[in-house]
C-alpha cells in the first residue's frame, strides 16, 4: 500500500511504507532527545589547611594576603584567640618560622567581636610606655588606665569603670586612714582592705600585736603590762619584753 505525501497544493508524491516507518522512528527519537535534562557538574576547589590539615573550601579559608601559608578560618581564629589570652598582642602567622605579622584590620570580618576587642585593647596598651600603664587595683575591675600627668605627684584617683576611689602611689584601694609611708611600711599580709578595717578597730580599742606570735592582745586594766596566750609578756607602749622598769615607759 502506497501513502501519499503532500508537498504543496499542485504536487503530490507517493510515500512508501518502509519510508514512512522510519520517519515515525526518527519522531519518536528526537522526541526523546528533547524530554533529556541536561545537567552540569561543577568540582568546588578545596584547599588543605596547614594546622588541621583538613581540606576547606574557599570560603572557609583565611585570605591570608601577609604570606603564602594557608589556614582555615577557625583555626585562625583559635590561633588569635589563644596569643590574646597569653598578654601576646604581636600576632605572628601561626607557621612558626614566618615573621608574618597579622593586622586586626584584616581579620576584622571573620573574629568573634569579642576577640577584634580585646586584641585592639592589648595593642593599646601595649603602645603606652610602662610608667604611665595602670590598672584598677579592684580584682573585680582591673580596667586599663593612662597616667597623664607628667609633673603633679596624684594619690587619690577614681577608677574611670567602677568608680572607686584607689591610691595612685601604692596601687592598692584607698587606705584614707593612713599615709602612703604608713601603709607601704605595712607587712604584705596586712594591706588588705579587710585587715585595714581591723587596723583602724585596733586603734580604736587600744590593742596591741604581740611581738612574738603577732596576735592581737587586748589590754583589760589600766597595767601597760600585757601578757600575751601564747606566753609572752610585753610592754603596752613599746612593745619590748615585759620589766618592771616599764611602768615608767614614756610611751603608755
Amino acid at each position: 500500500m502506497a501513502l501519499i505525501s503532500v508537498i504543496s497544493d499542485k504536487e503530490i508524491y507517493p510515500h512508501s511504507d518502509e519510508t514512512y516507518a522510519e520517519e515515525l522512528q526518527l519522531q519518536e527519537v528526537l522526541m526523546c532527545f528533547s524530554s533529556i535534562t541536561t545537567t552540569t557538574t561543577t568540582t568546588t576547589l578545596t584547599l588543605n589547611c596547614m594546622i588541621c590539615m583538613e581540606d576547606k573550601s574557599l570560603e572557609e579559608m583565611f585570605d591570608n594576603e601577609i604570606c603564602d601559608h594557608l589556614f582555615c578560618l577557625d583555626c585562625i581564629i583559635q590561633h588569635i584567640d589563644s596569643k590574646i589570652q597569653e598578654n601576646i598582642s604581636s600576632i605572628r602567622c601561626p607557621k612558626p618560622e614566618c615573621h608574618a605579622v597579622l593586622v586586626p584590620e584584616a581579620c576584622k570580618e571573620f573574629l568573634p567581636s569579642e576577640v577584634f576587642e580585646r586584641w585592639n585593647k592589648a595593642l593599646c596598651e601595649t603602645a603606652i610606655v610602662g610608667e604611665r600603664r595602670m590598672y584598677c587595683p579592684y580584682r573585680d575591675c582591673n580596667a586599663f588606665m593612662v597616667y597623664d600627668s607628667e609633673e603633679e605627684v596624684i594619690r587619690e584617683s577614681e577608677c574611670p569603670n567602677c568608680n572607686r576611689m584607689f591610691c595612685v602611689q601604692c596601687d592598692v584601694p584607698w587606705h584614707s586612714e593612713m599615709s602612703c609611708e604608713e601603709f607601704q611600711a605595712l607587712g604584705a599580709h596586712e594591706r588588705d582592705p579587710d585587715d585595714l578595717v581591723l587596723m583602724r578597730l585596733v586603734e580604736g580599742q587600744r590593742w596591741r600585736r604581740c611581738p612574738v606570735c603577732v596576735v592581737f592582745v587586748e589590754k583589760t586594766e589600766g597595767c601597760p603590762h600585757f601578757s600575751c596566750r601564747c606566753g609572752h609578756e610585753f610592754c603596752q607602749g613599746c612593745g619590748s619584753a615585759w620589766s618592771q622598769s616599764h611602768y615608767n615607759c614614756q610611751n603608755n
